[in-house]
């Protein structure tokens, strides 16, 4: 017969979960204990995972070279051997692109492509088969027209631009002007443009990094072609490389035009970013009737420098930190939010779901640029919200406690209120969002984890948190990740309702800023009214550009790791 002790250890075992619930402790003494106890673990695990961290920031950093390190030996080997061990015409294909595939042919059994023979070889008067000499002539013209084609715009277009971009000693538009005595008007001619020969000459310089890139590829494709010769193996025709375009390498074919516009809209624009942060490039030095020229660190110093001159260096800091604080608040908001929302939609005790649920989604399908513009209009000083709070008595019972000074609430007009305000109305803006993927989530999170639990005995607090929480987590790492990034480059929220706010604080207002400002916001300012400072507006691109890249990589390979889905799991 067993005793109470072993039904008490045989319920210990049986249960599934990984932590045991923790049974109350009424001593003080022993709550504090349990106090100390809990926090001391918490701050061990910290301290776990950020070595952990960087020891595979250390690891994956050194695997992550020795794998470039063993990819160029493996390119030079490659390189070296077909130019070594290739043929005459092979090894001035290393000159001429294309050149081996006029020489490295083979005889082929011309055979029928259509009608009932189709397949069957040709055959002469004399009943023998009839052949051919076959090269890659399609492969050949192909690659002559692109290197020919690339010398002679890099001759006629890219040079001029190249030859000037240290951007030193150019002719401004005003000093090219001269007086024509034939038509009697002044004439500016042979002026340069410093934006122009800027962006040409980064056109002109990926022009080169593809030209080189194709040139690598066609000295291997002639080399394998040469092997493919000795060895009896089948050599592609001009027929058989057309085909190819539309069957087995459609996909190259398909995305030849997305990779066009992604360099021309996207590489060519960032890299122009990045280059002007290192110019002077601003209203004094506006392409064409003036000049701009490289400045070097010189930006990024008035920026991070503290005995600068400029005020960059003061308002930075500041605006950084707004910009971080409303991220992590706009994110965990939104985020718990539309969770507590979700909850609240598909628990049973809640009526007509499906009406509370349609209300919150007319919150999306009601553009944002609508929905702020008329926010921002109800919490002007004179807007619907406080004429009716001043008609209700509310304004005179604020300023009697001393909440307002004036005879309105300043929701958009006081720096520190705004900042408050924006977060609310944002949570309104985000909630929906993070309420139809949670929604999505619980819907599909399978029952048989809630019926074990409640077999095993746990309660409805205990199966949120073990089984429902991490579920969710799991499934948005991702979401909160982009969401974060999504939310430090929120320009609609913060620019749309602070649009009517001007500061009054001098040393923002020397560099176009606001207290309310986001970095995004700010760069924005920057390249309107009469300041036109694109080069610092530059400069705060790439910080956000690096502060994203930094909060992504550090978030996003702690949570897609492997193991923790098996571990949940």
């Amino acid at each position: 017969m067993e005793s109470p002790k072993d039904d008490k250890n045989k319920a210990s075992e049986n249960f599934t979960f990984n932590e045991k619930e923790e049974v109350a402790v009424e001593n003080p003494v022993a709550q504090k204990s349990n106090f100390a106890y809990s926090m001391n673990k918490m701050w061990t695990k910290f301290a776990h995972a950020f070595v952990a961290f960087w020891v595979d920031f250390h690891h994956g950093f050194v695997n992550g070279c020795i794998a470039i390190y063993k990819a160029f030996i493996k390119f030079a080997k490659g390189y070296g051997e077909g130019f070594i061990k290739g043929n005459w015409s092979t090894k001035v294909s290393y000159l001429i692109f294309g050149f081996g595939y006029w020489f490295n042919g083979q005889k082929v059994v011309l055979k029928h492509h259509f009608g009932p023979q189709k397949g069957q070889p040709y055959l002469n008067k004399n009943g023998k088969e009839i052949t051919y000499y076959q090269i890659q002539w399609l492969r050949a013209l192909l690659l002559l027209a692109f290197q020919v084609g690339i010398i002679v715009l890099f001759i006629v277009w890219g040079l001029p631009n190249l030859s000037k971009l240290n951007l030193q000693n150019l002719v401004q538009y005003a000093d090219s002007c001269v007086y024509n005595p034939a038509t009697g008007k002044k004439e500016c001619l042979n002026y340069d443009n410093s934006f122009l020969i800027l962006l040409y000459s980064i056109v002109m310089l990926i022009v080169i990094a593809c030209y080189f890139v194709i040139y690598f590829k066609q000295c291997k494709g002639v080399y394998e072609s040469q092997k493919k010769v000795a060895a009896s193996r089948h050599v592609n025709s001009a027929l058989d490389d057309i085909k190819d375009m539309f069957d087995a390498k459609f996909y190259k074919t398909l995305l030849f035009v997305p990779i066009v516009g992604v360099v021309l809209f996207t590489i060519v624009p960032i890299l122009f970013m990045v280059c002007i942060a290192f110019t002077n490039y601003d209203v004094n030095h506006m392409p064409p009737t003036y000049t701009f020229n490289w400045v070097g660190w010189t930006n990024f110093a008035d920026l991070f420098n503290s005995s600068s001159s400029t005020n960059f260096n003061v308002v930075f800091p500041s605006i950084l930190g707004w910009t971080i604080e409303w991220a992590v608040i706009a994110t965990i908001t939104c985020y718990l939010g539309g969770l507590l929302l979700a909850l609240l939609l598909n628990s049973k005790r809640t009526r007509i779901r499906k009406f509370w649920r349609t209300c919150f989604v007319i919150t999306i399908a009601v553009p944002q640029f609508v929905s702020l513009m008329l926010i921002r209009y109800f919490l002007s000083d004179n807007g619907i919200v406080n004429s009716l709070l001043s008609q209700w008595g509310v304004t005179e019972w604020a300023k009697g406690i001393g909440l307002i000074n004036g005879s309105y609430f300043p929701f958009l007009s006081n720096p520190t209120w705004i900042k408050w305000f924006v977060i609310i109305i944002n949570m309104w803006i985000g909630f929906p969002y993070m309420m139809l993927i949670t929604t999505g989530i619980l819907m599909n999170i399978p029952t048989d984890l809630y019926e074990s639990a409640q077999i095993d005995g746990a309660g409805k607090s205990r199966m949120f948190w073990s089984i429902t929480m991490p579920y969710i987590l799991q499934v948005t790492s991702s979401y909160l990740i982009s969401s974060f990034v999504g939310n430090i480059n929120n320009f609609n929220v913060i620019y749309l309702l602070t649009a009517g706010y001007s500061t009054d604080n001098v040393i923002y207002g020397s560099v176009s800023a606001k207290e309310t400002d986001l970095l995004v916001t700010w760069l924005f300012n920057m390249i309107q009214g009469n300041g036109y400072k694109y080069y610092m507006a530059s400069v705060i691109g790439i910080m956000m550009f690096i502060i994203s890249a930094i909060v992504t990589l550090l978030t996003f390979t702690q949570t897609t790791k492997g193991h923790r889905e098996e571990r949940f799991q």
